[in-house]
């Protein structure tokens, strides 16, 4: 079971690894699978990222409800930013590519 579960942990870090190197492009993947890898990857790492700063109080007087609340935030701060920046970058794109 924990030689499974380390595989999965593996696996994972490898796949984040050539997301953020650019070769996970390079495989011939489905765009629906990279686009929902991607977005699982930002809502594990932002949860994980939120968790982490809403820690900082400790744990004392109840503060563990801001490190849900950070944890919870996080990712969606950051597909909700991507999702208003993508009709700008589609533009921007649009109008390189054509001159």
């Amino acid at each position: 079971m924990i030689r499974r579960a380390t595989h999965s942990v593996a696996l994972l870090l490898i796949r984040t690894d050539d997301l953020l190197r650019g070769r996970l492009a390079v495989r011939q993947e489905p765009l629906v699978r990279s686009l929902g890898y991607v977005l699982v990857i930002t809502i594990l790492c932002g949860s994980i990222y939120g968790a982490t700063m809403g820690s900082f109080g400790g744990w004392q007087d109840g503060r563990w409800v801001l490190q849900i609340y950070a944890a919870i935030k996080v990712p969606m701060l950051l597909l909700v930013s991507f999702w208003i920046a993508i009709p700008s970058f589609f533009v921007i794109n649009t109008l390189n590519s054509s001159s």
